[in-house]
């Protein structure tokens, strides 16, 4: 086993003491210091620390996921609440760790992250016609699997479906957000969605699908009204702006979107470069030519398909007695 290793006191002496100097070093330079007045203690207020750790567990983030990301002992966000003073190096480390949307757009691959978000992406796509068997592929895992991931109990394990990896969290949202505009083509799955009353994908909004408290948008019979509408709407505002030079931080801002959402949909229409290079071939005057709406047609009518066949049989015997 190798012996530890110690950064050298400019004295030749193991710097182990203190600030990489040993103790006899870092008490003379202390003492010289402060009769010059320019002795930094680098004791720091707590308060500013504490807050942002607060941010990054109400974001999903627990203490050893965020010692991790920080480089520092567990034991130092322990005692965080406690202590009157830390040092600088301690702020600087978690003040940089950004506040996600979802801890999983930051934590490890192997981190566990809560399962709530990618339990309600996969019962959507099975409710839009994706069989699990289907899915179970795409995500290289076994169709035995997609039990825990479509939230119902998992025989002989109590604690199966509470929580998954990031990286599986990850992968499930790439998935959903490929598929979410296309219909699924098997009926069985639209039938087992509409049995167990799992929300369609564009019934969720992609801000909150995530937060344990969202509810889904219940789609109305007007396709104006349908969620899937809002977002090429969305879609399509965002490359409008895009393409007048505007950024995905001041859209984000401006139209009070989660800039992580901005970003991905600027990528998805092929990137900021590509959108503003056609909008300067298209010249002035702009001669647009009509949007390609073949796709969203056959979303729409599926969607009135899925939400007609939800009414209740005594609804419909109800109308028909009116007639």
């Amino acid at each position: 086993m190798n012996a530890p290793q110690f950064r050298t006191c400019g004295c030749g002496a193991p710097g182990d003491f203190s600030r990489g100097m040993c103790s006899h070093c870092y008490t003379s330079t202390r003492y010289k210091q402060q009769i010059l007045g320019s002795w930094d203690p680098d004791r720091l207020d707590p308060a500013a620390a504490r807050a942002h750790l607060e941010q990054l567990r109400a974001a999903g983030l627990n203490q050893n996921q965020v010692a991790r990301l920080a480089g520092v002992h567990h034991t130092v966000l322990s005692r965080l609440p406690e202590v009157a003073f830390i040092t600088r190096r301690t702020e600087q480390a978690l003040l940089a760790i950004p506040v996600p949307e979802h801890c999983a757009e930051i934590a490890p691959d192997k981190s566990l992250v809560p399962i709530t978000g990618s339990v309600r992406r996969i019962q959507a796509l099975v409710a839009f016609g994706y069989p699990q068997a289907q899915l179970s592929r795409e995500l290289g895992i076994q169709v035995a699997s997609m039990r825990a991931l479509t939230g119902r109990p998992v025989p002989g394990n109590k604690s199966a479906g509470q929580e998954i990896t990031a990286g599986r969290h990850r992968q499930i949202e790439k998935l959903f957000n490929q598929l979410q505009m296309t219909p699924g083509p098997s009926q069985g799955a639209r039938e087992l969605g509409k049995k167990h009353g799992w929300a369609l994908p564009f019934e969720w909004d992609e801000e909150s699908i995530d937060h344990p408290d969202a509810k889904p948008i219940r789609a109305q019979r007007t396709p104006k009204t349908d969620r899937e509408a809002r977002q090429v709407e969305r879609r399509e505002l965002i490359a409008t702006e895009v393409r007048q030079g505007a950024t995905g931080h001041l859209i984000a801002d401006r139209h009070k979107l989660a800039p992580a959402v901005v970003d991905r949909i600027i990528s998805e229409l092929g990137g900021a470069a590509a959108l503003r290079q056609a909008g300067d071939n298209a010249g002035s005057p702009r001669q647009s030519r009509p949007a390609d709406t073949t796709g969203t047609r056959a979303v729409i009518e599926q969607a009135r398909r899925d939400i007609a066949g939800r009414r209740s049989p005594a609804r419909t015997r109800g109308l028909e007695r009116t007639r």
